[in-house]
């Protein structure tokens, strides 16, 4: 898991992981802060997990749905504080390589 330095992404960061208690601790990184540009997020995960499988960012807008957008269907995606966004790849993490496999919104596990 990479998280944004500001405290609310941290949070939730370690809200997420307190789910598993032997698990990892979050990567704290400038790269997503919220006027991040997609390619350079992208450059920088590359270089950071160029094997991962998995991962996850905790981050803020408007770079989350721009970074979304960047990696799908090129259009900016409007999400809303708190939403999770899952998306799949074939191959490498790269510009519109991605999908949306599934859009979690505040409350819905509930």
């Amino acid at each position: 898991m990479f998280t944004s330095p500001l405290l609310r992404a941290r949070q939730t960061a370690a809200l997420v992981l307190g789910g598993y208690p032997d698990g990892p601790e979050p990567v704290v990184s400038d790269a997503l802060r919220p006027d991040a540009e997609p390619e350079d997020v992208v450059a920088w995960l590359n270089g950071e997990a160029p094997d991962a499988s998995h991962l996850m960012l905790v981050s803020h807008m408007p770079m989350l749905g721009d970074l979304a957008g960047w990696l799908t269907d090129g259009s900016s995606h409007g999400m809303r504080p708190g939403e999770l966004v899952r998306l799949e790849f074939d191959y490498d993490i790269a510009r519109r390589g991605g999908r949306v496999v599934l859009v979690l919104t505040p409350g819905a596990t509930e």
